[in-house]
């Protein structure tokens, strides 16, 4: 016998006469099956840091994989975690899971400031999200820029849930007005590599009496500065400058001879 409630029977039993009998009765318990139901469905997505209630239904007793035993629990993972709960009615069970989605905090950076010369092209690459609208309206994680003055450009960062937003600087100066025209009859005057990531090697040859050789960031604050004997300058000079604790950007190196000041510009990038 299944049945599907709960049932009583009854039997009644002769003797070999048939004529004396007795009856009896048992009674069958059926408890009903939970169908457990988590409200919030197969899965739900949260930003990082905030909470969510799970909520399950269809049962009288529950016992969640976190060790809780209520049918509503507030849960603020760090990262993507599947709960589950298994709902009772006396020795019955039913079982259930739902996934908990953690979307990160967007944190938007659009990088560090840039100085370019003139008619000279950059790359802006932002970071922080999974999608990108930046200020030009360009809609992909970098962008190519070429501005004819300093200029601020913004993105703002996405993902599903969160957005924030960041600036960078493109500071914009007319290099050819800071380069001086050499004398190749006379000497040479060599920088390299340039643009550079570290070592900048100098090399002056032929006839020149240099007096210093100076640094400059475009703000015009000096950052390096060597005194030349005149002996070392009249046969030619060489010199390899560490350049790695300086910031990326645009740099003014000044040779002074006895007769003029020549200056390169230094493009210092990683």
């Amino acid at each position: 016998m299944s049945p599907n409630s709960t049932t009583t029977y009854t039997v009644t039993a002769y003797d070999s006469t048939g004529i004396n009998s007795d009856t009896d009765a048992v009674t069958v318990s059926v408890d009903p099956n939970p169908v457990v139901n988590i409200t919030n469905g197969a899965e739900v997505t949260i930003l990082e840091g905030e909470f969510v209630t799970l909520s399950a239904m269809g049962a009288n007793t529950y016992e969640w994989n976190n060790g809780a035993t209520q049918p509503n629990i507030a849960v603020s993972p760090n990262s993507t975690t599947v709960y589950s709960v298994t709902g009772y009615i006396n020795d019955c069970s039913d079982y259930k899971e739902v996934t908990v989605n953690v979307v990160p905090e967007v944190i938007a950076f659009a990088g560090d400031d840039q100085t370019i010369c003139l008619n000279e092209q950059i790359t802006l690459t932002a970071s922080g999200g999974d999608e990108y609208l930046w200020s030009t309206g360009e809609i992909t994680e970098s962008i190519n820029v070429t501005p004819e003055e300093d200029t601020e450009y913004s993105v703002t960062v996405y993902n599903e849930l969160d957005y924030d937003t960041a600036n960078v600087m493109v500071y914009v100066t007319d290099c050819s007005s800071v380069e001086n025209p050499e004398d190749p009859e006379t000497y040479e005057f060599l920088v390299y590599p340039n643009p550079t990531s570290g070592n900048l090697n100098i090399k002056i040859s032929g006839v020149l009496t240099v007096s210093n050789i100076t640094i400059y960031d475009l703000s015009g604050k000096m950052l390096f500065n060597e005194m030349i004997s005149a002996e070392d300058g009249q046969l030619g000079f060489e010199r390899t400058l560490d350049l790695s604790n300086y910031s990326d950007g645009l740099y003014l190196l000044k040779l002074v001879d006895d007769q003029k000041t020549i200056t390169k510009k230094i493009v210092v990038h990683r």
